[in-house]
């Protein structure tokens, strides 16, 4: 079994690791270089899942079908969607080969904004992301393959992690189609676990559940990640993930205009329709709910471009103290 480390040369000297990025469970994700004839090199990275890892190792998730998700994610072409160049197999490890980002994920990147702002992002900056991930749901709820078969691709796992936002400006979702496959839990697992493996704060009630998901199920999960990211907080809360889960499922979320006064009261409205406990009750597709953010936008007159959330992920990125005129032009951007 290959060691990984800073380094190490995978599928015969064609990728070598340069530095972790993160784990957890049976994968380890890596900023790695790919290097080619004539001197071609590039920066991707890699996320490597081990199946003889003892303490990681779950029967139920097998190589097969990991295979089946990531070469079906791997078709997926969008702007707003992570490309995975390659899928690998090698020993017991299956690498996925994935565009690199110069930016950081929204968890991140709100906290970045606490830290420097002291308060959670504008609303403005929170709805133009919201806007490209739209797309990217829609892309993907409505994949055709190359046969001109429909093929739907519910990502399972959108969370302010699985969400990255560029330098430049752009908004890409990562993790497509792998997110259950490595180890997403039913609600009936976490009762008799005490634990979950995936992100049961994120998850909408049929998830919790077990019962059939669909795009609806996406959708629920993007209302929670815009709640958050507007809030500053999650819209379910409570001390054990049993608490969270039980008040997804059966419990309202407080008013966004509780908590952010000058939040659009269309914008409130919106997101209580994606945090609906029944997926009837949920807008019908991703196009819907861009067309609704982007109303939003038109009545407020909040216009965010590309160029404004770079600046934000690259001001908000910097780990010194931002002067006050720095922050005075991040927030005059968006008000």
């Amino acid at each position: 079994m290959t060691e990984l480390q800073a380094g190490t040369l995978l599928k015969q000297g064609r990728y070598r690791l340069i530095s972790p990025l993160g784990k957890g469970g049976q994968a380890e994700v890596w900023e790695a270089e790919q290097h080619g004839p004539d001197d071609f090199s590039r920066g991707v990275v890699i996320k490597c899942i081990n199946f003889e890892d003892p303490q990681h190792t779950n029967p139920t998730i097998t190589k097969k079908t990991i295979l089946r998700e990531a070469r079906l994610a791997a078709r997926l072409s969008h702007p707003n969607i992570i490309k995975i160049h390659e899928v690998v197999e090698e020993d017991s490890l299956l690498y996925l080969v994935m565009e690199r980002i110069d930016g950081c994920d929204l968890q991140t990147l709100s906290k970045q904004c606490q830290h420097h702002l002291q308060r959670p992002l504008p609303w403005p900056i929170v709805v133009a992301i919201a806007i490209e991930i739209c797309k990217a749901l829609h892309y993907s709820h409505n994949y055709v393959d190359r046969n001109e078969q429909a093929r739907p691709v519910i990502h399972r796992d959108i969370k302010p992690s699985n969400i990255l936002l560029s330098r430049a400006g752009f908004v890409k979702v990562i993790d497509y189609g792998i997110a259950k496959s490595l180890g997403q839990e039913s609600y009936d697992q976490i009762t008799l676990k005490g634990h979950v493996k995936g992100t049961p704060a994120y998850m909408a009630p049929e998830q919790l559940l077990n019962q059939p998901l669909g795009p609806h199920t996406d959708l629920f999960s993007l209302g929670v990640v815009l709640y958050e990211l507007c809030a500053g907080r999650p819209p379910f809360q409570g001390g054990h993930i049993l608490q969270v889960a039980a008040a997804i499922i059966s419990q309202p979320a407080p008013p966004l205009c509780s908590l952010v006064p000058d939040a659009p009261a269309a914008l409130e409205s919106l997101l209580e329709q994606l945090l609906s406990k029944s997926p009837v009750d949920r807008p019908e597709k991703a196009s819907l709910v861009q067309r609704s953010l982007a109303q939003i936008v038109g009545q407020v007159g909040h216009y965010i471009d590309q160029e404004t959330l770079g600046r934000y992920c690259k001001y908000l990125r910097s780990q010194h103290p931002l002067t006050p005129q720095q922050k005075s032009d991040l927030l005059d951007l968006c008000f």
